[in-house]
């Protein structure tokens, strides 16, 4: 019975030691349970944390977004305001334009109406004042000379020569003396001009001997310019003026020289010597 007593003793030992590392088995099992949940935790509570801060900071982008939307829709409610008053003001505008188009048309048919007048009132005193006109000017005194005057102006429109101790006396329908502008010569020409400008043909050329003064009546000088360039400022002066009006004029130009019975086209491309031009009956 003791034997059977120490038997069951040893196997209750053996039962015990089995249940004891059992034990400590699921303790050490248990308690790295406990560690990783609690490492679990902090994790949670860490990532809890940023996502507290992530919050907190997108709060505050989300009230000032809400602030900017509200600004922005208190500038859409004012630009829709803006809006309006200049839809208005371009209606108003449209309508003053309109209006404005409207005289535009009619003055622009008056000054045409009146500018139909003026040319035939301006040709008509051109035929009355004579067709073909004849100018006269006199060559002034070169310095160097010792030559006595030879033609002398009495009266507008008249010409005296002495020669001979006789006075001959020519008319003309104008005379310059010696002292008269380069402005004055183009001032009593400058109807013809005129005349040209609205379609009529016109013709001005110089005559005279060598050394009378026919260039630079006609060209004259870069700070003294003749005819020549004051007829064609003037042209051009009156294209624009034309343009502005709505009505277009074409310009071309041409310059020749009749010399020793012979024509050449200045402008040609033989700079040097000219072309020469037929004369054609």
């Amino acid at each position: 019975e003791i034997r059977i007593k120490a038997a069951t003793c040893e196997k209750l030992k053996m039962e015990i030691q089995i249940l004891d590392s059992r034990l400590r088995a699921e303790q050490q099992f248990n308690q790295e349970k406990i560690k990783k949940a609690k490492s679990e935790r902090d994790d949670a509570r860490n990532s809890t944390r940023e996502a507290l801060k992530k919050l907190a900071t997108l709060q505050v982008k989300l009230e000032e977004v809400q602030e900017r939307c509200g600004q922005s829709e208190k500038e859409m409610i004012a630009a829709r305001s803006e809006r309006a008053e200049l839809a208005a003001e371009v209606c108003t505008l449209k309508e003053d334009i309109e209006r404005a188009s409207e005289n535009v048309n009619f003055w622009k048919d008056k000054y045409m109406s009146e500018r139909e007048t003026r040319r035939k009132t301006h040709e008509q005193l051109q035929q009355i004042r004579g067709n073909i006109r004849v100018l006269c000017r006199i060559r002034p005194l070169l310095e160097e000379t010792s030559e006595k005057i030879a033609a002398t102006m009495p009266m507008p429109g008249l010409i005296r020569l002495c020669k001979d101790r006789r006075n001959i006396d020519f008319e003309y329908n104008s005379c310059f003396d010696g002292i008269s502008k380069q402005e004055e010569v183009f001032e009593e020409i400058s109807p013809l001009v005129m005349s040209f400008a609205d379609g009529y043909n016109a013709c001005i050329f110089a005559y005279g001997q060598t050394g009378s003064g026919k260039t630079f009546t006609m060209q004259g000088t870069r700070d003294n310019p003749g005819i020549a360039p004051r007829v064609l400022n003037f042209l051009f002066k009156h294209a624009e003026q034309c343009a502005e009006a709505g009505s277009e004029r074409k310009i071309e130009v041409s310059m020749l020289e009749v010399y020793n019975e012979t024509v050449k086209d200045l402008l040609s491309d033989q700079r040097k010597y000219g072309k020469f031009l037929d004369i054609c009956a």
